[in-house]
């Protein structure tokens, strides 16, 4: 998987028994998810594929014991480019 690489904290909305992220603020923009996969991750949290609304693609990750999310790296979108 290419793309930017980041480790930065993300204030993620999240709703239902698996806390899945619906929206997040990112450089101070909020992008709503549209599309969501669970990718596989052998630390404790999730990992996920995240696609929003506006396009960026990225992949995300939540710690579960500190109750955190954070942005692992930016996809190329679907367009061409970064997201973002």
């Amino acid at each position: 998987m290419t793309g930017l690489h980041l480790r930065g904290r993300l204030d993620v909305r999240a709703t239902g028994p698996a806390a899945l992220p619906l929206e997040f603020t990112w450089r101070g923009k909020r992008h709503l998810v549209q599309r969501l996969e669970r990718l596989p991750n052998k630390q404790r949290g999730g990992r996920y594929q995240l696609t929003t609304t506006d396009g960026l693609r990225c992949v995300v990750l939540q710690d579960r014991e500190l109750s955190t999310w954070h942005l692992e790296r930016v996809l190329p979108s679907l367009r061409g480019g970064m997201g973002g």
